[in-house]
C-alpha cells in the first residue's frame, strides 16, 4: 500500500504528455483549424526528436540512479546525475543548433513541401525544448528514487496551464501561443525540479 501512491502518480506523466500533446492539437484545431493542425504537428514532430535523445539518456541513467540510490551510495547518484545533465545539454543545444539551421528544409523535403511551418513557432518550440532539457533529466532523480509525487501534481498542473495559455492566446498570436503556454509549464517545471 505504501507505493500505492507513487504508482497513482506515476500515471501523472504519460496524463500529461497526453494532455499536451493532443489537448493542444484540440485547441489548434478549433481555435486556427486544419492547416494550422498540420504545421503545428510537423514542426512538435520534428522538434520533439531532441526530446527522444533525452530520453535515451534517462532511460540509460534512470536505474543505475536507483541502484546507487538504494545501496546509500549518494555520491555515484551524483555523479550519475551531473553526467547525465551535462550529456543532455551537450546533444540537445547542437541538435536544435542544426534544426534551427536546417529543420525547415528538412520539414519541406519530409512533406514534400506541403506544409508551411510558421518559422517563430519553429524557433520558439526549439527554445522551449532546450528549456526542457533543464529539468527533464534531472526529474529522473525523484522518479528513479519514488520522491515524485509533488513533481506529478507540478507536472500535470503546468500541462492544464500550458493549455489554458494557449486557448486563450491563440486566437491573438496564432501558433506561438502553443510555444508560449509550453514554455511557462516548463518554467514550472525547472523552477520545481
Amino acid at each position: 500500500m505504501r507505493l500505492a501512491r507513487p504508482a497513482l502518480a506515476f500515471t501523472a506523466f504519460p496524463l500529461g504528455n497526453a494532455m499536451s500533446n493532443e489537448g493542444m492539437t484540440l485547441i489548434v484545431g478549433v481555435t486556427l483549424g486544419p492547416i494550422a493542425v498540420a504545421s503545428m504537428s510537423v514542426v512538435r514532430t520534428v522538434v520533439n526528436s531532441i526530446r527522444q535523445l533525452m530520453d535515451t539518456i534517462n532511460g540509460a541513467v534512470w536505474p543505475e540512479v536507483s541502484t546507487a540510490f538504494g545501496a546509500g551510495d549518494l555520491g555515484t547518484a551524483r555523479r550519475l546525475h551531473r553526467i547525465a545533465c551535462k550529456a543532455s545539454i551537450w546533444l540537445a543545444v547542437p541538435a536544435a543548433l542544426g534544426l534551427l539551421a536546417f529543420g525547415v528544409p528538412l520539414i519541406g523535403v519530409w512533406t514534400g513541401g506541403n506544409v508551411a511551418v510558421d518559422i517563430r513557432f519553429f524557433q520558439m518550440m526549439l527554445a522551449v525544448m532546450v528549456l526542457k532539457t533543464l529539468w527533464f533529466t534531472s526529474s529522473i532523480v525523484p522518479v528513479a528514487v519514488n520522491r515524485h509525487v509533488r513533481m506529478a501534481g507540478v507536472y500535470v498542473s503546468g500541462t492544464a496551464l500550458a493549455l489554458a495559455i494557449a486557448y486563450w492566446l491563440t486566437p491573438l498570436w496564432g501558433l506561438s501561443a502553443v510555444a508560449v503556454g509550453l514554455l511557462v509549464a516548463d518554467v514550472l517545471m525547472v523552477v520545481y525540479v
